[in-house]
């Protein structure tokens, strides 16, 4: 499993009122220990609190493609997608998410959740 992760690599912003900064982001899964074919479900998770909510993300997801097959994604309860900024390169092996979350996030909760094959 610490293999699959390390070959996933995201980059995030939590947006809020006034200004965007990274968020604290944390995978999760319950296949800590997957067969070649298997299915893997990673849950994305923020980390946001009541100082500093989030308020929509940009989430790009870079995975190595020759050992990988993206299977689909998800987005987490409460968030509406922006659907326009959706992109699924399964050729370069990137994912990006971009969703808001009208009342603002402010506990760890899962904003998007990932299969791979």
């Amino acid at each position: 499993m610490k293999k699959i992760l390390l070959l996933v690599i995201v980059s995030a912003f939590g947006l809020g009122q006034v200004f965007a900064a990274p968020a604290a982001l944390k995978f999760y899964t319950t296949n800590t220990t997957p067969k070649t074919g298997e299915i893997i479900e990673l849950d994305l998770k923020a980390d946001a609190s009541s100082k500093m909510p989030i308020y929509t993300y940009v989430i790009k997801l870079e995975y190595d493609k020759d050992k990988l097959q993206f299977q689909g994604a998800s987005y987490g309860d409460g968030f509406i997608a922006v659907t326009p900024n959706e992109v699924n390169d399964t050729q370069n092996g990137i994912i990006k998410r971009t969703a808001g979350y009208p009342n603002g996030l402010k506990k760890l909760t899962t904003v998007t959740k990932y299969k791979f094959k």
